[in-house]
């Protein structure tokens, strides 16, 4: 797969994954509530970053792999 396609997977599912997390954040509860402190004046859902590092960490997995696959396997 070329890097520009793998970066637009990643991209997008980094994308899709927080959108699943936030909506399941909201339905669970899982909320930031506001206080004279907060930036914010209504309720936050959280836990979008686990979702961006769990696709940073599988992505730079499946690219190491791949390398590593084409360095050492294939003699590329």
């Amino acid at each position: 797969m070329p890097l520009p396609v793998f970066l637009l997977v990643v991209f997008l599912s980094a994308v899709l994954l927080t959108g699943f997390v936030r909506i399941v954040a909201i339905r669970a509860k899982i909320l930031d509530l506001p206080t004279s402190r907060s930036a914010h004046v209504s309720p936050t859902p959280v836990g979008g970053g686990v979702s961006i590092a769990l696709v940073t960490l599988i992505s730079i997995c499946i690219f190491f792999y791949k390398l590593f696959i084409n360095i050492f396997i294939l003699n590329k």
